[in-house]
């Protein structure tokens, strides 16, 4: 049997429709309802997956450019500046 929403029934049935043509329209909107639950629920699915992928993309291009740089780093002659620099981004080392 079909879900069907019975304030509908009830109204068409009040309106005077006949019993079946009632259950037959209440059943067809409860079939629409339905619809527009599913359609939200993959709505929702697909908004988490449009702002999670830019945020993990937007970390891993920040942590390679951190790692970029602590290389760009190391490689350099060691003067005072560097020396903090480097000393600083070593003790707040970045997981990959």
């Amino acid at each position: 049997m079909a879900t069907m929403i019975s304030e509908v029934y009830d109204a068409f049935i009040a309106a005077g429709a006949p019993e079946e043509k009632a259950r037959k329209a209440a059943e067809a909107l409860a079939d629409y309802e339905n619809r527009f639950t599913r359609i939200d629920s993959e709505l929702l699915i697909l908004k988490w997956m449009v702002g999670f992928g830019p945020g993990v993309c937007i970390r891993r291009s920040v942590c390679a450019a951190l790692s970029e740089r602590r290389i760009e780093l190391h490689q350099r002659p060691a003067d005072s500046k560097n020396a903090t620099i480097l000393a600083r981004s070593s003790a707040e080392a970045i997981p990959p």
